[in-house]
């Protein structure tokens, strides 16, 4: 069917909200909140607050979705604080193992690739990526000092890689070589696989600002390698996104806060009159501090 539906001014958003019953005591500074954040955008976070379409439940107030969409946002800066680290350190284990093995420019070697499409593949990716980064200081600087029509060592290579070709650049290489960089990360190299395309749709939803909170997970593991590594039941939900995010940063250092301020996070910024509800949508179990995943690091 054709979309026909016309655009409403800010004024006639507020009708229409009121409309629906939900409760705006401020109406300017909800003006300005809709003007600033988007009608469209604000209401993902209107549906939990209805148990009838476009009927708010009794009692909610304008100020009750905000605060659910202001979690949301910390919840997505919160989880890019943990993807950098991992991100950095995947980055770093894959670089430091091939290059030492094979020297800095490995990756012009088919034969370290399952096969020569996987290389073609990546070095598309590399001249891409360079293209794309060559006003980068350290890559101008490259060019600059060195051969124009060579290629920068590895480890200039991983610093201009999205996490997703990073990804795929990994699957392509020779089970021997991903079987011997996965012994740091203390995983069979076919669960990182799934890990890291787990943890690349997650890097992409929250670094692209859409809902996170309780949105149901996309490229998930298989349920076995989730049951079996994580020790939590296979469920696509945000708690099980965030357990793979654990998962890494348990094996990168030992001594991180991330958890525990995870759950500082969820105790006192979800909106404190839905915080069940809140967990529950995330698909947190029942003393989910407590579970040998998230204990190690939650005091």
């Amino acid at each position: 069917m054709d979309y026909n539906k016309p655009p409403l001014s800010t004024d006639q958003h507020i009708e229409l909200l009121q409309k629906r019953a939900l409760i705006i005591n401020d109406i300017e500074r909800a003006k300005r909140y809709l003007r600033y954040i988007g009608y469209y955008r604000l209401s993902a976070y209107f549906i939990p607050y209805q148990h009838v379409k476009d009927e708010f439940n009794p009692g909610v107030t304008f100020d009750d979705v905000l605060a659910l969409y202001i979690f949301d946002r910390k919840l997505r800066n919160h989880v890019m604080d943990a993807v950098e680290r991992v991100e950095v350190a995947i980055r770093a284990v894959i670089s430091n193992y091939m290059s030492q093995m094979f020297g800095s420019r490995w990756f012009l070697d088919p034969a370290h690739f399952q096969e020569n499409k996987n290389h073609t593949d990546f070095i598309d990716v590399v001249n891409s990526a360079l293209n794309q980064n060559k006003s980068n200081t350290f890559i101008k600087h490259y060019f600059e000092k060195y051969e124009k029509n060579s290629m920068p060592p590895c480890w200039m290579i991983m610093e201009t890689l999205t996490l997703g070709s990073i990804s795929k650049s990994f699957s392509g290489l020779r089970a021997k070589y991903k079987r011997a960089i996965c012994k740091d990360l203390g995983l069979e190299y076919k669960v990182f696989e799934e890990f890291l395309r787990s943890l690349t749709v997650t890097r992409n939803k929250c670094a692209h600002h859409a809902r996170f909170w309780n949105a149901k997970a996309t490229h998930m593991p298989k349920e076995k390698t989730i049951e079996e590594v994580l020790n939590i039941p296979s469920r696509s939900t945000t708690f099980t996104q965030l357990s793979i995010i654990q998962f890494f940063i348990c094996q990168i250092t030992s001594n991180s806060s991330w958890a525990s301020r995870l759950d500082h996070l969820i105790k006192n910024e979800t909106p404190q009159k839905y915080i069940n509800m809140c967990i529950d949508k995330m698909g947190f179990p029942d003393n989910w501090q407590t579970h040998k995943l998230w204990h190690i690091h939650t005091p």
